[in-house]
């Protein structure tokens, strides 16, 4: 196939085999969500330039925008959204949810857009944010979220939270300042992608490089800890207290930073091997950019296709509904007619049924329901018309039988058992659920 005709670059088709991932994945962080309190919002999936300019702020915004997709619509800008967040809070103030009891607790489930050098261009994200509180109890109990999902998907044991006190608008140009000048005259010993990072004045990034001669410069660099102020040390160190409490596992590490500077007080990082699965901590100052009054949030994203490659590198199958139990197989114009009726009786009955009506040749819907690898075929042909029956054949014992057309429904829930059906549950009010 020629390339013009394939999807396109970093990004990915979700076959089948990869959506029964993410459904399994949404279902756990929707019952997680709904059991804190915590409801959905979706916005789109592009924002305003100078949103995204605002709340990064001019040199950081430069620095990023040819990581940006952008779009045009006449004399308006818009970014793809690089994070849920920018629009969750966007959302928060637009619609004046500062008059709602705090905090408010919001999450979205959606896909993000950000050029990111050997990875996805576009991507599935689950970010929560809590806004209104400064506690830090606010961020242990994030932690304890994030964790509890990655036990619910069966990758804690390869999983660690990695923790650091970051500083705020207060502690950081100082540090940025010292930094910079002991970097200054080193550039000869840095690898190439430090020296970018460098002469772009991102600093912070200089702490995070994996080559050997750079950690060497880290290790020895000024420490952010020793310019927090009180504040921030003291809401890290309650922070540290609250995940004691809560027997949750860390480790600080002293040079761990975010890539994008938005962040207050603390960061955290969970990470599978050296993939980051989830990154979060505190938002304290953003909202105030957008106009509004100064108001805490705290919050985290998580990567959803680095968790599926996670759950895959560990061999975890998930849980798979798409299997067919029945397959409806007719022959001649009054099969066809009768058995059409019965599909959709035993679909609203929860019998995942399918049928195969352009089908012509009985051996051809057969040898499709081997295929299909159902659990009970029906065989309505003419002389079961004539006679009002029907024939039922378990397909793995290779057995069947014949009754009457009006006892195959009864008699396939009998088989399957309610813990097979899969019906829409109808709630006291009427309402499907």
């Amino acid at each position: 196939m020629s390339s013009k005709l394939s999807n396109a670059k970093n990004t990915q088709d979700l076959l089948p085999e990869d959506h029964q991932y993410y459904t399994y994945i949404k279902k756990v962080v929707r019952h997680r969500s709904r059991q804190g309190g915590i409801r959905r919002i979706t916005t789109p999936i592009y924002e305003n330039k100078e949103l995204i300019r605002t709340l990064l702020g001019d040199e950081q915004f430069n620095l990023l925008q040819d990581s940006f997709i952008t779009a045009e619509t006449g004399k308006e800008q818009y970014i793809l959204r690089p994070a849920l967040l920018f629009g969750m809070l966007r959302s928060y103030v637009q619609y004046k949810m500062s008059e709602l009891p705090k905090p408010v607790e919001l999450y979205s489930f959606e896909k993000a857009f950000f050029k990111r050098p050997g990875k996805l261009n576009q991507f599935d994200l689950y970010s929560v944010l809590i806004i209104g509180e400064e506690d830090p109890v606010i961020d242990a109990q994030l932690i304890k979220l994030a964790r509890i999902i990655i036990n619910d998907l069966k990758i804690s044991n390869k999983v660690s939270l990695y923790f650091n006190v970051i500083g705020c608008n207060k502690c950081l140009p100082k540090y940025k300042q010292d930094l910079e000048q002991y970097y200054y005259g080193k550039e000869h010993t840095l690898c190439e992608k430090c020296n970018q990072n460098f002469a772009k004045a991102e600093y912070l990034a200089l702490l995070d490089c994996q080559e050997e001669d750079c950690q060497i410069l880290s290790k020895l660099a000024p420490k952010l800890p020793d310019y927090v102020c009180k504040d921030c040390k003291h809401h890290y160190e309650r922070i540290l207290e609250f995940l004691e409490a809560l027997k949750i596992k860390h480790e600080t590490s002293l040079t761990l930073l975010p890539k994008i500077n938005c962040y207050d007080k603390v960061y955290f990082e969970f990470r599978y091997e050296d993939k980051v699965l989830i990154r979060g901590g505190r938002f304290d100052h953003l909202i105030e950019k957008l106009g509004d009054d100064p108001t805490p949030a705290a919050g985290f994203g998580m990567d959803i296709p680095a968790i599926v490659e996670a759950m895959k590198q560990e061999g975890l199958k998930v849980p798979f509904k798409d299997n067919i139990h029945v397959f409806l197989a007719q022959l001649g114009p009054d099969a066809k007619k009768k058995s059409l009726p019965l599909l959709y009786e035993l679909r609203e009955a929860g019998i995942k049924t399918v049928g195969a009506m352009g089908k012509g040749s009985m051996n051809q819907q057969i040898d499709l329901a081997h295929k299909l690898h159902v659990d009970y075929t029906l065989i309505l042909g003419q002389m079961e018309v004539r006679e009002g029956t029907i024939i039922l054949r378990d397909m793995s014992k290779g057995k069947q039988k014949t009754m009457p057309f009006a006892k195959a429904l009864p008699e396939l829930k009998k088989l399957l058992g309610n813990k097979g059906l899969d019906k829409y549950k109808e709630g006291p009010d009427g309402m499907l659920s």
